[in-house]
């Protein structure tokens, strides 16, 4: 099954071009209708002076300056998004969100997609204070983070797979079997084997090779040992040793202060990391 809903979210152009190349291309490839989300900020040109203006001529030049913001903001997101799908030849569309109503347009149109797109770190794409497990967490919907360093316009040609045989890894193969069919190599990795005997059977590792190899997935498998490192960093400097551009990963969530956060080595990993990390819930 290939994507056939790709959702990026667009922010300035400096932070999300290489993240709209990559959605670019795997529509491309995919033959998938693209979205362009772009969540329009309130504050593009906020002046600390702006909340001491006095009478209606003051207000109305402060409102009028943040709309002509808001609207030169949105044509240039308008413009990138727009140049970067002509040359690719795909079907594509820019939603605009607004700030105020950010959180459940966000949610409604993430809803209905196979796959989100955003960046890794300030300014995501996403609505100001969101975190990616928000919307991972609150859709389900698997999501690719591209940092934002990474130069290449195309992942998926080599990808390494974090496995621990629980069912947030099972769902992360599962939701990235349309690039991995693809990827001229796939590498397993299991850090760790001897800690959960139980989980992986007898040889750890190889009963998800043989399943994705029925996918057409050119699979191999890794068993590493961290001595004492964490996870986080055996995942990210495998991925790293084996040139991979793409990391699979499921990750585990839990309730602090009543808000949903990721584990603790997703969360490493997601900071860390140099190469875009595909993840599911």
């Amino acid at each position: 099954m290939a994507y056939k809903d790709i959702i990026v979210f667009v922010d300035a152009p400096s932070a999300s071009m290489h993240r709209l190349r990559i959605a670019a291309d795997l529509a491309r490839r995919s033959m998938a209708h693209l979205i362009g989300i772009y969540v329009v900020p309130d504050n593009i040109d906020h002046h600390s002076h702006d909340g001491f203006a006095r009478g209606q001529r003051a207000v109305r030049q402060v409102l009028e300056r943040h709309r002509s913001s808001q609207e030169r903001a949105i044509l240039q997101a308008g413009r990138q998004f727009a140049d970067l799908v002509g040359d690719k030849g795909i079907q594509a569309e820019l939603r605009l969100v607004w700030n105020t109503e950010s959180d459940r347009n966000v949610l409604l149109n993430s809803f209905y997609a196979d796959l989100v797109i955003v960046g890794q770190t300030e300014p995501r794409g996403l609505p100001e204070h969101w975190l990616p497990e928000h919307l991972l967490l609150a859709t389900g919907v698997p999501m690719l983070i591209v940092p934002n360093n990474w130069t290449s316009d195309s992942v998926g040609t080599r990808i390494l797979i974090a496995w621990n045989a629980s069912k947030e890894a099972r769902r992360a193969a599962t939701d990235a079997l349309p690039l991995l069919s693809e990827a001229e190599l796939v590498k397993i990795l299991v850090v760790d084997p001897n800690r959960n005997p139980g989980r992986h059977g007898e040889e750890p590792g190889a009963n998800i090779a043989l399943h994705l190899a029925r996918h057409g997935a050119p699979v191999d498998v890794e068993q590493l040992e961290s001595d004492g490192a964490s996870i986080a960093d055996a995942v990210v400097n495998a991925a790293i040793r084996h040139n991979a551009d793409l990391i699979v990963m499921g990750v585990y969530s839990h309730g602090r202060s009543r808000q949903l956060l990721f584990g603790s080595v997703t969360r490493a990993v997601l900071k860390n990391t140099t190469v875009p990390v595909l993840i599911s819930h």
